[in-house]
C-alpha cells in the first residue's frame, strides 16, 4: 500500500523565506523622529489585529482572516528573528494550533535533525516525560525552553486523536549526542546488514561511527561568550518597519505582503530587524509573504 502523502506542513523554528512565510519582528519604544502618519494609518487599516499570543487560546476568530491570506499554500514557514525569542515561541504555539485545527495542516517540521525528530515523535507517543522526549530530537535551544513546552504538549495531546499532528526534522545534521554516537550508526549498520552482514568490516563500522560523532563538532556549542540573541534589544527607529507598526498602538499584528500593488511604499527598501533584531534594509515582499508583528519581545526561559 502506498504511503499517504502529508497534506499541509507548518514549519517551526526557521526564518521563513517561501510558501506563506511570516517573519516575526518586535519593537521597543519608537525613536525620534516621528513616524510617517500616512504609512501608520495604512498599516492600522490593513493589518489584522491579533487578540492574543497565549498558546491555550483556541478562540480563533481573530486569526480567521489568515485563512484567505494563506489560501491553498501547502507550507507555512513560521519564523523567528533569533532562537531566544520567547514571545515568538508563544505566538507560534497558538498559530500551530490554528493551522492544525482550522486549516488542516497535519505536519510540524522542525529545524532539527532529520534522523532525531522521528525518535522524539516515538517518545511523544509514550509516557516519557515531555522534556525528556523532546531532548531526543530537538536542539537544546528549543526543548529546554519553557515557552516551547506548549507546542510539545499539544503535539502529544493530538497523538491519540483522529487527526494526530505528525512531526519531522529537516536539518541535515544529526541533532543529539546519543543519536550521533549510537542510534544513527546502528540505523546504518542495520540497513547494510539486511543486505549482507559482511558488507561492512569492523574498521569501517568504527570509521562510520567516528564520522557520525563528528557531524556537529563540540566547539560549536562550547565556544566562550554570550550568544548574539542573549542581549537587550535596541529601540526600533521610527521609520523602520517595526517603528511604523509600533506606532499603530496594537500589540500584535499580522500584515500580508502578497498582493501589494506595484509602486506601493512597502515595495521600496525598508529598514527591518528580521535577522537578530539588527537593522537591515530589506525588500520585504520579495522575501516574505507576511509579517507577524510582536510589539514587545520577552526572552526564552530555560526549564529548571
Amino acid at each position: 500500500m502506498a504511503a499517504k502523502l502529508p497534506g499541509r506542513i507548518a514549519v517551526a523554528a526557521i526564518l521563513g523565506l517561501g510558501g506563506c512565510a511570516a517573519g516575526a519582528v518586535a519593537a521597543g519604544p519608537a525613536a525620534s523622529p516621528e513616524p510617517n502618519q500616512e504609512k501608520v494609518r495604512w498599516l492600522a487599516e490593513n493589518a489584522v489585529a491579533v487578540r492574543s499570543i497565549a498558546p491555550a487560546d483556541e478562540s480563533f476568530a481573530d486569526l480567521m482572516p489568515l485563512v484567505a491570506r494563506i489560501g491553498a499554500s501547502r507550507v507555512v514557514a513560521l519564523g523567528e528573528a533569533t532562537h531566544g525569542d520567547g514571545s515568538t515561541f508563544l505566538a507560534k504555539a497558538r498559530l500551530i494550533r490554528f493551522l492544525h485545527q482550522v486549516m488542516g495542516f497535519d505536519v510540524l517540521a522542525w529545524e532539527s535533525g532529520f534522523f532525531d525528530v522521528p525518535v522524539m515523535a516515538a517518545a511523544l507517543r509514550s509516557d516519557v516525560p515531555l522534556p525528556d522526549a523532546a531532548a531526543r530530537g530537538l536542539y537544546q535551544i528549543w526543548w529546554q525552553s519553557a515557552e516551547v513546552q506548549p507546542v510539545l504538549a499539544y503535539l502529544r495531546a493530538t497523538q491519540g486523536t483522529a487527526r494526530p499532528l505528525q512531526t519531522v526534522g529537516f536539518d541535515c545534521r544529526v541533532s543529539t549526542a546519543r543519536s550521533r554516537s549510537e542510534l544513527f550508526p546502528a540505523f546504518l549498520f542495520e540497513f547494510f546488514d539486511r543486505l549482507d552482514p559482511g558488507l561492512l568490516s569492523k574498521a569501517e563500522r568504527a570509521d562510520l561511527t567516528a564520522m557520525s560523532v563528528g557531524l556537529v563538532p563540540a566547539d560549536v556549542y562550547e565556544h566562550p561568550g554570550e550568544r548574539r540573541y542573549n542581549r537587550e534589544l535596541p529601540a526600533a527607529d521610527a521609520g523602520s518597519m517595526e517603528g511604523l507598526l509600533h506606532a499603530t498602538g496594537k500589540p500584535w499584528l499580522f500584515l500580508g505582503l502578497r498582493d501589494l500593488p506595484a509602486g506601493h511604499w512597502l515595495r521600496a527598501p525598508l529598514s527591518t530587524g528580521f535577522y537578530f533584531h539588527e537593522s537591515q534594509v530589506t525588500d520585504l515582499p520579495r522575501l516574505f509573504d507576511a509579517v507577524f508583528f510582536l510589539d514587545e519581545m520577552t526572552p526564552s526561559h530555560a526549564l529548571p
